[in-house]
């Protein structure tokens, strides 16, 4: 079976952001692109398997990022709020329109206190090599946020999890886990 997910647009037709062929793996990672968002998007599986029920069902993950008008620092391997599983309706079995989350999933993130945004902000400045006087700015920027979603400092969806089951007689099995990746700045 394979997959591709079409987010609605303004002309009415959906357009296509993401596709997988025959087979689908276990678990895949797909960054999508800015303005490509799952949010309402119908995924569609691709399988001549008419007998089968499948049902998809979707869970949301927040990362904390700092901002500085345009350029961010993502914070994708720190602290995480998961929201709990959502089901996509479906009126043919095959097309899921994946829900839209709730604000609270969207800014939900762990209690964290601003010792521990400025050392994360330590640890993520080591994967890049902007330079002293950058390294000094970003960390300026992470003092100043004394919570997640102060200051600088925004949380926002990072990946939308999208799990795939199909039914068996012992109940749901899962066959694929698409994380979609979604940008958190511009």
């Amino acid at each position: 079976m394979g997959a591709e997910l079409r987010q609605p647009s303004s002309e009415g037709a959906a357009t296509p952001i993401w596709r997988h062929p025959d087979p689908l793996p276990a678990q895949i990672e797909a960054s999508l692109e800015l303005g490509d968002s799952p949010n309402g998007a119908t995924l569609s599986l691709l399988t001549t398997d008419r007998t089968s029920r499948y049902r998809v069902r979707v869970q949301y993950e927040t990362s904390l990022a700092l901002g500085d008008s345009g350029p961010h620092l993502d914070f994708h391997d720190w602290k995480h709020c998961l929201s709990s599983w959502h089901e996509a309706s479906s009126e043919d079995g095959l097309n899921f329109v994946l829900p839209v989350p709730a604000e609270q999933e969207e800014t939900c993130f762990p209690p964290v206190r601003a010792e521990e945004i400025v050392e994360q902000t330590r640890r993520v400045l080591v994967g890049y090599d902007l330079g002293a006087e950058a390294d000094a700015h970003w960390l300026q920027i992470a003092r100043e946020a004394q919570h997640a979603g102060g200051g600088q400092s925004y949380v926002a969806i990072s990946t939308v999890r999208v799990r795939i089951e199909i039914r068996a007689p012992e109940g749901w099995r899962t066959l694929s886990i698409l994380d979609f990746r979604l940008p958190m700045g511009c």
